[in-house]
């Protein structure tokens, strides 16, 4: 068994004590070494993916994808000596890396309080939950309603964090917004809207999926329940939520200040009832899941109608668009900046 060394101990340390941004860095470093010395290209080209998506959103997605890379059958073994020494320290290192970004994983879910909303057909629907420190009924506070993806959906109430909620909450922090984050999960095999994610177009369906219906309600307990500011209320979502965030304006074109969709669709004959809603649409021009169309047709039919919309699209990037766009400050700067004026 290997000894622990001062030099692991000052690691250990170092990392705990680490804000996330400086350990993702850490845990970057280490991750790229051991792809480049097992010389294996694929797990270099998943360990990049991994490296492109953002601090705050990368916590549990590090966690995750290391301890499946380092346990892959695919790795090469090592004949030489010199190199089985440095490979079993770098395999000793990335693991106490994912030990602290497991404390620190804890230490991000505690911000987000689990609940549960029942309706009252006994229907429930999971969401997380931030609340800014000395919450109160006389102060209101702007709330972000955030769509996870396809491969967050469960029943854990927890994996809708993944991608987003450490990003939007980091920067609130940082710019003592203190606004309430609401993260519903989508239960396994449901969806925000029901339409087929790799379609040139739907139509919005005339009702909303069950899902959705209960994110309706969700949105609507809360708002009786918490001293929330209904000027700035925000939503956001990526890919399947990306769809859910384009689904909710259009059902409730009067509710939200803002939406920033990623790499989702709408439907464009409802650009007429959306277009006083300042929206910023966010697509990888090289997406092979969501169609970039889907954006670009929503930006378009928005434009014809004199919509408020912004449009940034990632040239030769992939479905993963979202990482970029929630390290975006100035896109989080854009999102809590509107305000709905009183007479809408």
């Amino acid at each position: 068994m290997r000894k622990t060394t001062g030099q692991d101990a000052s690691l250990r340390e170092s990392l705990t004590q680490a804000k996330e941004p400086e350990a993702f860095e850490t845990c970057q470093q280490t991750l790229r070494h051991f792809a480049r010395l097992t010389f294996l290209d694929a797990m270099e080209q998943e360990v990049n993916v991994i490296c492109g998506t953002s601090p705050f959103s990368s916590v549990f997605i590090l966690k995750q994808k290391t301890c499946s890379l380092f346990g892959s059958a695919h790795i090469k073994p090592i004949a030489n000596k010199r190199l089985a020494m440095k490979y079993n320290h770098l395999l000793y290192t990335a693991a106490l890396v994912v030990s602290c970004f497991s404390t620190n994983s804890l230490r991000a879910d505690a911000d987000f309080k689990a609940k549960t909303y029942q309706s009252p057909k006994g229907q429930s629907l999971n969401y997380r939950i931030h609340l800014p420190p000395k919450s109160n009924t006389i102060k209101k506070h702007p709330l972000v309603l955030l769509f996870h993806g396809a491969g967050e959906r469960g029943n854990d109430n927890d994996k809708q964090l993944t991608h987003g909620a450490q990003d939007v909450l980091a920067y609130t922090k940082k710019n003592h917004s203190n606004a309430i984050i609401v993260a519903p999960q989508c239960p396994s095999g449901e969806k925000w809207v029901n339409t087929p994610w790799g379609a040139d177009a739907h139509t919005m369906p005339k009702e909303p999926s069950a899902a959705m219906l209960l994110t309706l309600a969700l949105l609507q307990d809360l708002q009786a329940s918490h001293s929330i500011d209904t000027s700035r209320i925000y939503v956001t979502g990526l890919s399947m939520g990306g769809f859910g965030t384009w689904d909710i304006i259009q059902r409730m074109p009067d509710t939200f200040a803002a939406a920033m969709p990623v790499c989702g669709g709408g439907d464009t004959d409802m650009a007429n009832a959306i277009k006083h809603v300042p929206i910023w649409a966010f697509h990888g021009g090289a997406d092979k899941v969501v169609k970039v169309k889907r954006s670009q047709d929503m930006v378009a039919a928005l434009l014809n109608v004199g919509g408020n919309i912004k449009y940034t699209e990632y040239k030769g990037v992939g479905h993963n668009s979202w990482g970029r766009t929630y390290a975006d400050e100035k896109a989080l700067k854009w999102l809590f900046a509107q305000k709905k004026n009183p007479s809408e």
